[in-house]
């Protein structure tokens, strides 16, 4: 019985096919990782329908939350002191709606996995004018 198994994998043991199985698996290998980027990017791409107006950026941050996957995380004395927001948007990307409120309020945003982290925007993106010498 052992030979019979053997005859039948015969043809992929064999050292004339072992590149063909090298190609074989290194092309699975990079469809994997071809479609897992793919789907990474897709799921960036979310819109949402928002309509707030003159709500505190909690009260943003927590309709976002619901209406999307996405979890949103802040330190207090990020956001103190922000002002009230007003937004109006439909079937809108989720990346443009972010942008465009906490712009407003120097704040920024990263997307991590299913995280939205909320930071104040670095002074390096601001532009100082002033020549250099």
């Amino acid at each position: 019985m052992n030979k019979k198994v053997d005859s039948l994998l015969y043809p992929f043991l064999g050292k004339t096919n072992n590149i063909f199985l090298i190609g074989l698996r290194v092309s699975i290998l990079l469809l994997c990782f071809g479609l897992t980027s793919v789907y990474a990017h897709i799921s960036n791409a979310q819109s949402i329908d928002i309509d707030l107006k003159d709500v505190d950026i909690t009260t943003f941050f927590r309709e976002i939350q619901q209406k999307s996957d996405f979890v949103i995380i802040y330190r207090d004395e990020v956001i103190a002191g922000t002002e009230q927001v007003t937004v109006r948007a439909s079937n809108a990307a989720l990346e443009t709606v972010l942008s465009d409120v906490l712009t407003q309020l120097e704040l920024d945003y990263k997307i991590i996995n299913r995280q939205i982290i909320i930071d104040k925007t670095s002074q390096s993106k601001e532009f100082t004018g002033g020549n250099t010498i």
